[in-house]
């Protein structure tokens, strides 16, 4: 959950889990949120008096912010797709300098390992322009004019913009930015789209590992990338920072000035000075039930417990391959909740349905499917009348090359008859007539088929 934010204040949540620490950037409750240090303004590091520090200690915060010529910092909450509450929105400018910055630097508790995640995402409207990610031990990372130096960093990431969004990271063995090893070529992100962005390090002498999806190695003075819980880069060697070295610098950096005014909002930034696994938040204490209920499907499902957890995505499909999202629940729960959903009119045959549960990181889960039979019966046949005429729809599992409505009247009288085709799924029939009030019946008769339904003019 995020605090609210006081005016013109940046909001910070402060968790402490197993020396993990958040920088939240505030709430989507607030009215007006002003700019950031804006047109010039620099706070490096932030003033022990500044609204902007967090409620309590999780490293050293810097803001840099040149103009809005040359590119800024701003803190904005503009519904952004897939970000929640406010967020960090850098504009590149057009001074080939260290134009915009945030830092968070000396983390409290670092130590020679750590977990790092954090959002992304880059508007269609973006042309150009380029962001660096950076993460290790020195100076430059502490200096408010300074870009990444990369042998004081074990991770270098450079975020690209152009058609969509490359990703390289530099390689101290070439002395440049590459991108030819990541994983199936998956070194690009898309535009209006939040991405989440996890790295594992590590820069101890000796193996480490990880949990997430099986067990992870990482040998000395390497670190992996995670996009939207894939992995996307494997033990790739540091940048240029020593083996065996604190690591506890970070800086997102708009390094390289543009004409244009490409932005990138960031948001949701996660420390841990632990290799910790990618586990989702999400204990499921009842699995997914579909059950058909006439036309339509009473899906159920339940949670043991619920922990930076941000929803559940409802998806169906017809034949079991191909799922769209019909609905989704939010989870509000700590302690769990039970949770349900209704398919109105679901197709005729078997419906199949999944769970997508997504956590507040992007990461995601998929529960299901689950299989629910909806046959025909009276239901399927819906009529609506009035005194020109009827309309009448009919879901049906089956097709038939002739069938035949009638509509009588209450002693029986055919009022009016129609030869029809009927196709499998939805049918739809228009029967102009003149009925004054009273109860009617509409039959619709095929081969093995046959249904009526009254309906009343009054």
């Amino acid at each position: 959950m995020k605090k609210p934010l006081l005016s013109i204040a940046l909001s910070f949540l402060f968790l402490q889990l197993k020396a993990q620490t958040t920088y939240d950037f505030g709430t989507s409750n607030q009215a007006a949120i002003a700019p950031l240090y804006a047109d010039g303004a620099t706070q490096w590091p932030l003033d022990t008096s500044s609204p902007y520090l967090p409620i309590s200690g999780i490293g050293t915060i810097g803001v840099v912010s040149k103009n809005n010529t040359a590119g800024n910092v701003q803190l904005v909450n503009s519904p952004i797709t897939g970000l929640t509450g406010s967020y960090l929105k850098f504009t590149t400018g057009s001074t080939a300098d260290i134009n915009s910055k945030f830092g968070v630097y000396n983390h409290a508790g670092a130590t020679k390992v750590a977990t790092v995640k954090f959002k992304i995402h880059v508007p269609s409207t973006s042309t150009t322009g380029s962001y660096v990610f950076a993460f290790g031990n020195g100076a430059a990372a502490a200096s408010a004019n300074s870009g990444p130096n990369v042998s004081q960093n074990l991770v270098v990431l450079r975020f690209a913009i152009g058609t969509s969004v490359v990703i390289n990271h530099y390689s101290g063995a070439t002395n440049g930015y590459i991108g030819n090893d990541f994983i199936g070529g998956a070194n690009s992100i898309s535009k209006d789209a939040t991405h989440a962005i996890t790295i594992f390090m590590n820069n101890e002498a000796t193996v480490q590992s990880y949990v997430a999806s099986g067990s992870n190695n990482m040998a000395a003075g390497t670190y992996d990338v995670w996009v939207d819980g894939t992995k996307v880069l494997a033990g790739a060697a540091s940048s240029g920072l020593a083996s065996d070295m604190i690591i506890e610098d970070m800086n997102f950096i708009n390094s390289v000035g543009n004409a244009t005014t490409s932005v990138v909002y960031f948001d949701d930034y996660v420390y841990s000075n632990a290799l910790t696994p990618l586990v989702l938040p999400v204990t499921l204490s009842q699995s997914l039930v579909a059950k058909p209920i006439g036309t339509n499907v009473a899906l159920n499902w339940a949670t043991a417990s619920e922990q930076n957890s941000n929803r559940f995505e409802i998806w169906h499909s017809t034949n079991g391959q191909d799922f769209n999202q019909i609905g989704q629940r939010q989870t509000t729960s700590p302690n769990g909740a039970k949770y349900n959903f209704t398919h109105h009119n679901a197709p005729k045959g078997n419906n199949y349905y999944k769970l997508l549960q997504v956590d507040n990181d992007g990461e995601s889960k998929t529960y299901g499917p689950a299989v629910a039979f909806v046959s025909l019966s009276s239901t399927d046949l819906m009529v609506k009348g009035n005194k020109s005429g009827v309309n009448i729809s009919l879901n049906s599992d089956k097709a038939f090359k002739s069938g035949n409505i009638n509509i009588t009247d209450i002693t029986g009288r055919v009022m009016a008859k129609l030869p029809v085709a009927i196709a499998l799924g939805l049918n739809q029939y228009e029967m102009p007539l003149n009925l004054a009030n009273g109860i009617y019946v509409v039959t619709i008769k095929g081969e093995g088929l046959q249904l009526a339904k009254k309906f009343v003019l009054n």
